[in-house]
């Protein structure tokens, strides 16, 4: 073999030992042929400790000496609010880009309908859980609220079971478009 032939050999071995293993890599990395964010994770109901009135409780966990719970933690403004949604969280088929899916929908539609609030005004949310077997918060993105209006089920909130009702209330403090 000539030289150069040993040239071209080693850089193409080189190649390969490099685009191969990328290769295989990025085939294992891409998404699969089906996905869906109901399959992920495992369900926290919440519970908090127990002796903290309303609270499902965590065995294990009765000293609550000493301590706040979050469901004080809320809008202290009272009177009527400024706005009210009624929201119905339902387990249904939707359709997105042409195909259907088995999910979630609050008043029928994915995502829920749009809010409009406009800064300081006081928000009253009414969910009402018609039938997610899992249970349901609404978890306000982006938007600074009082901790037990926060939506987010095992740390500030108690899932919201089906056929349950909660309400959230708070001041839009912020002005701005949120997720």
């Amino acid at each position: 073999m000539t030289r150069d032939r040993v040239r071209l050999l080693l850089a193409v071995l080189a190649t390969l030992a490099v685009v191969l293993p990328l290769g295989y890599f990025w085939q294992q990395s891409r998404l699969p042929s089906t996905y869906s964010v109901m399959d992920m994770g495992y369900l926290d109901y919440g519970g908090g400790p127990r002796g903290i009135t309303g609270h499902r409780g965590m065995a294990g966990m009765n000293d609550t000496s000493g301590t706040t719970s979050v469901r004080d933690l809320v809008e202290t403004r009272g009177g009527p609010a400024d706005v009210t949604v009624r929201l119905v969280a339902r387990k249904e088929t939707v359709r997105i880009a042409g195909r259907d899916f088995e999910g979630y929908t609050l008043n029928g539609t994915t995502p829920g309908p749009t809010i409009t609030v406009t800064k300081g005004q006081l928000l009253e949310v009414h969910l009402r859980n018609q039938d997610v077997p899992a249970g349901i918060t609404l978890h306000w993105h982006g938007l600074d609220v009082p901790n037990a209006e926060d939506g987010v089920a095992g740390v500030t909130q108690d899932a919201v079971l089906k056929g349950e009702e909660h309400s959230y209330r708070f001041v839009a403090r912020q002005a701005g478009s949120y997720w």
